[in-house]
């Protein structure tokens, strides 16, 4: 059964570029941290990480949490369904069944704070506030940087699911 997923693709530091338009552009779903120590395995100085299990190991040797990181590479599935929001539109994809987690350590992804990728997201644009049913679009105003929109015990999954399937067959 497919999951509908919400990602905040917004800066988290004054500092940052605001990397919405990098993921919309680039066809990724992405979030978190650059990682500059703790792998034993690092070429040309920078760290080789090819899985996530690489990325916890070394995260969690840096003291971070690794929970938004385990759920966009393991638990997003293929036909699984992402919003997100970037400059005033809602956008809607389906996870492809070639999309991939990958740790992107470039100077691009560094700089954007968008070095967890789950690659081949084919964005759609939904459109504004206005074209968001009302259930939706409280859902993406809220939780954390990615969430399930509803998760399947609640009485709005089946409502969100259907929905979400119909807004994305209509922009495809």
């Amino acid at each position: 059964m497919a999951m509908v997923w919400r990602i905040l693709l917004k800066k988290d530091i004054p500092t940052s570029p605001d990397y919405g338009e990098y993921c919309l552009k680039n066809k990724i779903a992405a979030m978190g941290w650059i990682l500059d120590k703790h792998n034993p395995d690092i070429v040309d100085g920078k760290i080789k990480i090819s899985n996530f299990v690489d990325y916890e190991t070394c995260a969690k040797a840096e003291g971070m949490d690794c929970s938004q990181i385990r759920l966009l590479a393991e638990e997003i599935k293929a036909g699984d369904f992402i919003w997100t929001y970037v400059d005033g539109k809602y956008y809607l994809a389906q996870v492809a069944t070639d999309s991939r987690y990958k740790y992107n350590a470039d100077s691009e992804a560094v700089s954007y704070r968008a070095c967890n990728q789950l690659t081949n997201i084919n964005w759609k644009c939904v459109g504004e506030c206005k074209d968001v049913d009302e259930k939706i679009f409280k859902r993406l105003q809220r939780g954390t940087t990615l969430c399930r929109l509803f998760s399947p015990n609640n009485p709005d999954f089946t409502f969100g699911l259907q929905y979400t399937q119909k807004v994305f067959e209509k922009l495809t």
